[in-house]
């Protein structure tokens, strides 16, 4: 009878290995839907402002396209535009701004719009409408996002 042993502490070692484990999933689990969530915030600001940029344009070459017609293509230096021979360009900016994220503060960096137009015998054709756009930054560019051109 003194041969027996007993085997209670290999199961208390095991169940604290268990519980080791689910805490070290369960922190890893928070932050990676922390990171998603600070990624998504990103994007939808950034979609925001490209989308703003987009209707800035649109407003810009309507507002082209009643000059050319009533008071011809030389008038859009009026408006803003550069105009080179038979083409003219304009470059429409958002400047930095910044989101708050949690506790963290991320600024946007600048996003540009560049329209090229060619007089045409109707008025005009676009040339090129194409944004420029810089990545995300927290300031000290730890948590970038890249953005395609």
């Amino acid at each position: 009878m003194k041969n027996i042993v007993s085997m209670r502490g290999g199961a208390i070692i095991l169940i604290i290995l268990i519980m080791l484990a689910l805490s070290i999933f369960g922190v890893l689990a928070m932050t990676t839907a922390h990171s998603d969530l600070m990624l998504s915030r990103k994007g939808a600001t950034w979609v925001q402002r490209y989308y703003l940029l987009d209707t800035m344009g649109q407003n810009c070459l309507s507002e082209a396209n009643e000059i050319v017609k009533s008071q011809g293509f030389a008038s859009l230096t009026d408006a803003g535009w550069k105009i080179d021979g038979d083409t003219a360009d304009i470059t429409l900016v958002l400047e930095e701004s910044e989101t708050k994220v949690g506790n963290k503060l991320l600024k946007n960096r600048k996003q540009a719009l560049n329209i090229v137009i060619k007089r045409n015998s109707k008025g005009f054709e676009i040339q090129s409408y194409k944004q420029q756009q810089e990545h995300f930054t927290d300031g000290n560019d730890e948590s970038n996002v890249w953005l395609p051109n």
